[in-house]
């Protein structure tokens, strides 16, 4: 479905004009054999968007960033986080300059200690970071950003020798990097364009990093915190995360989100 929303206060025949100029742009993908839909509606964008999902059980959603050099160079404008705050299904965000293809992506993960359910969207971000490296024949890189926690974090603050302080680091990265490999998998990890980036530090500021240094064209991460609760707001790490990158971005919800939304 290619879907287009004019603001409410459109003139009328707007909904009419646009879906002729839709239908002409869509043409050419038809043409090719592709089942396209075309709907133009008026009202909020990131609410009609997300009602679209609902109705028609889209997957996956994709829509170009908003304020391209705008305030801060902000690449996620108000549509953009709206939607994916609410839309209960992927939301895949390109940067305006996009080229033909990607040639880095970052996959960010946070597996827990041991497998289990808690690891499930991070598996579903793997999946969707190396489904694409492989069609794009692009480098794949994982990060995971860690912190010390438990009595070795209590210890840390006291005045310990040097030495000890760098094991108890080493054995916690050391701790980090065996999460995210156990996360992998032995064939993923095997190739030589996967890249695993582990990093001491909160998120917010190790994603951002890590997404500069590989020249990523796309970051794909998720957006609700373990804390989740249904229908609750993006998770405050991802939006800082998402206003610091630079590159298109795939955001990826766990499978029991409730939308906010609700459709009739």
């Amino acid at each position: 479905t290619v879907l287009e929303v004019g603001a409410e206060e459109s003139p009328r025949g707007y909904v009419e004009e646009h879906k002729r100029r839709l239908e002409r742009t869509v043409e050419r993908i038809r043409s090719e054999g592709v089942d396209v839909r075309t709907l133009v509606t008026k009202g909020l964008a990131f609410y009609e968007i997300t009602v679209t999902v609902l109705r028609n059980e889209h997957d996956l959603v994709i829509l170009a960033a908003e304020a391209p050099g705008g305030f801060r160079n902000l690449l996620f404008g108000s549509t953009s986080m709206r939607v994916m705050r609410k839309c209960p299904c992927p939301v895949w965000v390109l940067k305006p300059d996009t080229g033909p293809r990607f040639q880095n992506i970052l996959a960010a993960v946070d597996p827990r200690d041991s497998e289990q359910e808690g690891d499930a969207l991070d598996h579903e971000i793997l999946q969707l970071a190396s489904t694409l490296a492989e069609r794009e024949r692009a480098n794949l890189h994982i990060v995971h950003a860690w912190k010390v926690r438990g009595n070795d974090a209590l210890r840390l603050r006291s005045e310990l020798p040097d030495g000890v302080r760098r094991e108890i680091e080493d054995r916690h990265t050391r701790m980090a990097r065996t999460r995210v490999e156990r996360l992998s998998g032995p064939d993923l990890l095997q190739q030589p364009s996967v890249s695993i980036h582990v990093r001491e530090g909160v998120a917010s500021s190790v994603i951002p990093n890590v997404e500069r240094e590989v020249q990523a064209d796309l970051v794909v991460m998720g957006t609700i915190a373990r804390s989740y609760i249904p229908g609750f707001l993006i998770g405050s790490m991802a939006e800082i995360v998402l206003r610091q990158v630079n590159c298109s971005v795939l955001t990826v919800k766990p499978d029991q989100f409730v939308s906010p939304i609700t459709v009739e």
